[in-house]
């Protein structure tokens, strides 16, 4: 039996993650950019096309958080930034768990947590 290379389908699906993250961080700074803005409606679109590739996105929901607070809706803020947290608690997202160790998930969580008391305290 001759000597096999990796299977090409291996590759593939490397590569297609790495397509697949670069496209999350591609719409992750187009709705931020939006929402800085103020164009709130194109920077929902961005969040869910974030969504349609990964449901369980944290970004998607740190950035819909992001984009609600700075409409004044700060009770949605909180409700996306707290999913943004379960999602993390619950190892759902697999870019976040590709991102970094235990560590990295943990210092995630305090930020999320220490935005929405921020939220609250400043309620817009």
């Amino acid at each position: 039996m001759p000597n096999r290379q990796i299977p090409a389908e291996t590759e593939f699906g490397v590569r297609e993650i790495k397509t697949k993250t670069d496209k999350l961080n591609s719409y992750s700074k187009e709705a931020q950019r939006y929402s800085r803005n103020r164009e709130y409606e194109k920077a929902r679109a961005m969040v869910n096309k974030m969504l349609e590739l990964n449901p369980n996105s944290a970004a998607a929901f740190r950035v819909l958080g992001a984009t609600y607070y700075s409409q004044g809706r700060t009770e949605q803020a909180i409700e996306s930034i707290d999913k943004a947290i379960k999602i993390i608690e619950m190892n759902l997202d697999p870019e976040e768990i590709f991102s970094g160790d235990k560590r990295s998930r943990e210092d995630s969580i305090r930020f999320l947590k220490e935005l929405i008391e921020l939220y609250r305290r400043n309620p817009r």
